[in-house]
């Protein structure tokens, strides 16, 4: 069987295509509907596709909802495990970026981000631990903001996947050792729940749900 036969049973019949593909001899991926080989090329590829979201993440023309059309398109062409792949390194990327919250323009990359990556660690939780340098980040950026009502609003933004564990980290406060932190995050999440159970914000994604967990 030729790549081009593996590529069409991928298309029109990938539970017959994963049947094969344990039978054979050598190493295959399917990477965005290509055919990819070794292991080196499927890495190659792999940074290639990184680095062009990457691009798209800090082009102004690019939004969040253009984010969730490609990621949701990426779930339909990429194997699992691909995908999960490309993901690892997108955060390792984020994360040497160290790109700072002093605008706009620079929360939309993170929320593009986040956009990207959300859908991915509810079903694979091993994503979370690398993530939280990145929420962390996010968070204490708020320590500029003028009011709570101003964070509330940014933190509607963020997908529910990422926002469940930016509140779950806010509530471990007491965990924390860096004081700083500790105490900002202890100040936040009561002033973040004082203004929900208040109803005094009503646009937090899902706020009652995820603040009463």
């Amino acid at each position: 069987m030729c790549s081009s036969d593996l590529e069409t049973l991928y298309a029109n019949h990938k539970d017959r295509y994963h049947q094969l593909k344990s039978l054979l001899e050598y190493k295959v991926s399917m990477v965005g509907g290509i055919l990819v080989k070794q292991e080196g090329m499927l890495r190659q590829f792999i940074q290639r596709e990184k680095n062009a979201i990457l691009d798209q993440f800090q082009s102004p023309k690019i939004s969040p909802a253009d984010v969730a059309k490609t990621t949701e398109s990426m779930r339909q062409k990429y194997e699992p495990e691909n995908l999960i792949l490309l993901c690892q390194e997108l955060i390792k990327s984020m994360r040497l970026l160290k790109l700072p919250l002093s605008n706009a323009n620079a929360f939309g990359v993170y929320l593009k981000f986040f956009t990207m990556v959300g859908p991915f660690v509810t079903t694979n939780p091993s994503l979370e631990k690398p993530l939280l340098p990145l929420i962390d980040h996010v968070l204490m950026a708020f320590k500029t903001f003028p009011s709570i009502h101003w964070t509330i609003k940014v933190l509607d933004q963020i997908p529910i996947p990422i926002l469940t564990i930016a509140i779950q980290r806010l509530k471990s406060h007491n965990r924390i050792s860096q004081f700083e932190k500790r105490g900002f995050y202890s100040k936040l999440i009561k002033e973040i729940q004082s203004r929900v159970t208040r109803s005094e914000e009503h646009t937090l994604n899902s706020s009652h749900q995820i603040i009463s967990y």
